[in-house]
């Protein structure tokens, strides 16, 4: 899987300085904020680098949200050097602090240098209080994530698109014995199904065309934690396959007979029925048995309404906007087919159209149009 380095930054000579010195990395900028949450989300990162010009406190409480859920570096860069440039460096939360332009090599090196830092997943003051809700509902799932991240046993998370089972997928992980080790999420709704298993147990040269030595996720995470986010996509002459690893914790890579053991504890999510698809035969019911050990139901946001406000004082948080009275009953009406996803859409397009002003207005609440 491709790593990134995340550039935000709207200074053309910036990009351009950062494009030509790590020509042997891949960077993909960001001008605006809100443009970059999904990435985060679908790609891995190892660094973030941020222009010193973007450094305020609403932008501050963005980065140093992303990098405790992601667990990245991030430095600052500057085109001077002041007095207090180290001290605000650290009282900011970033990392490091680099000056530009420089030298090629020594621009690299103190890149090279913060990719190799790995950032210990931090410790929650309260149990799973990241995953946002005060409702019953939620608060009786708090009390089984917390049991749940004790044990070893797979773990299979249900709910609705946009509900937030890989971000519970991954507290489970934070919150267990193997959180200073990797997390993983496999979409199988990305993955075309013949390369799919090579990606999942690594080959060896010559196994396939253009095959070479490589390890899959699994020897990847190893030690670590694994989530298939949309199991229920997993083409079915895959899931004998499946079966047979999670049972054995050991693999081949395609192409070799050398069995390899591991120690990776299996997630699994779905927005689908898979009762209702093992009925249909596109599941097989021992593999449902399998991963079906703890469940957890993820509610739609729709039967937690009273959560809603406190979404949107967390999205607002840092950014200097608040809603109109208006506004805020109109989120508060709305069905959210989306879920947490729509919302949080929803909310950016809002802050994005209110740029001029301090108060959101009604006008500025659009809701998606499939809604």
């Amino acid at each position: 899987m491709s790593e990134y380095i995340v550039l935000f930054s709207g200074e053309s000579s910036l990009v351009q300085f950062i494009g030509e010195t790590l020509c042997g990395f891949k960077v993909v900028t960001f001008s605006e904020v809100f443009d970059s949450p999904l990435f985060f989300d679908t790609h891995v990162v190892r660094l973030l680098l941020v222009d010193f010009l973007y450094v305020n406190a609403g932008f501050n409480s963005f980065i140093m949200r992303l990098k405790e859920r992601f667990h990245i570096p991030v430095a600052v860069l500057s085109t001077e050097f002041f007095p207090d440039l180290s001290v605000f460096t650290i009282k900011a939360g970033f990392d490091d602090y680099i000056l530009y332009p420089a030298r090629r090599d020594i621009f690299e090196t103190r890149v090279e240098k913060l990719l190799k830092t790995i950032l210990p997943a931090p410790a929650e003051t309260e149990p799973f209080q990241s995953f946002i809700g005060k409702t019953p509902c939620i608060c009786s799932l708090k009390e089984k994530l917390a049991e749940y991240a004790k044990v070893e046993l797979p773990v299979l998370l249900e709910g609705e698109s946009g509900t937030g089972k890989t971000f519970l997928a991954e507290l489970i992980h934070r919150n267990s014995s193997r959180k200073g080790k990797k997390f993983k999420t496999i979409n199988l709704s990305r993955f075309d199904g013949s390369v799919f298993f090579s990606e999942l147990v690594g080959s060896v040269k010559g196994a396939f065309t253009d095959a070479v030595d490589k390890k899959g996720f699994i020897e990847e995470t190893d030690g670590g934690t694994l989530l298939f986010d949309e199991i229920s996509e997993m083409p079915l002459k895959f899931q004998a396959q499946l079966l047979h690893l999670t049972e054995s914790n050991e693999i081949c890579r395609l192409g070799s007979s050398k069995s390899i053991n591991f120690n990776v504890r299996f997630l699994f999510a779905t927005n689908s029925n898979l009762c209702e698809r093992v009925a249909c035969g596109l599941f097989r019911s021992d593999l449902f048995y399998r991963i079906n050990v703890l469940r957890l139901r993820i509610p739609p946001l729709r039967e937690r309404r009273d959560d809603i406000p406190l979404f949107i004082e967390h999205f607002l948080k840092g950014t200097g906007k608040y809603l109109a009275p208006e506004s805020f009953s109109k989120l508060l009406d709305h069905s959210w087919p989306g879920n947490v996803r729509e919302l949080f859409n929803c909310l950016k397009r809002a802050v994005v159209l209110s740029s001029c002003e301090t108060v959101i207005r009604s006008n500025a609440i659009e809701f998606d149009l499939l809604s």
